[in-house]
């Protein structure tokens, strides 16, 4: 294995802790602290158009965010249902009715109406699929 190989594998590894610090700080820069929260994460998939969440960060990013104690849901139609730390979540199946302090994109599937976007007060977009003038993406 290469070191550049190498490399790339501990930043995706890493991901998930950068995105929810990341989202830490936006919360905070809001006047809202991590653990009074309301989180969700858009697509849980690990690839757009698919079902599978095997090796998904969204899960750790879940784990990570829950155990900071954000109020953190889920929203993938592509996903109704998964288990993380041996508890069932379940989709959000209309996001936009909910009051979220920050949306994370996470995964887009093709065809989702992601306009609702507009009313949320932050979304970081992780996956660079919002086009402007969304939110600048996450670096």
């Amino acid at each position: 294995m290469t070191i550049t190989h190498q490399s790339a594998l501990t930043a995706l590894r890493e991901r998930p802790e950068r995105i929810a610090g990341q989202a830490a700080e936006r919360l905070r820069a809001d006047g809202v602290p991590l653990d009074d929260a309301r989180v969700l994460i858009l697509g849980a998939a690990c690839e757009p158009g698919v079902p599978d969440v095997r090796e998904s960060p969204a899960l750790r990013l879940l784990g990570l965010l829950a155990a900071r104690g954000a109020d953190v849901r889920y929203s993938d139609g592509h996903v109704p249902r998964l288990t993380l730390d041996g508890q069932e979540l379940w989709s959000v199946t209309d996001p936009h009715e909910e009051p979220w302090d920050l949306v994370i994109v996470h995964t887009v599937h093709p065809g989702d109406d992601l306009g609702w976007l507009d009313t949320v007060p932050q979304v970081l977009d992780t996956r660079y699929r919002l086009r402007s003038p969304a939110p600048a993406p996450l670096r």
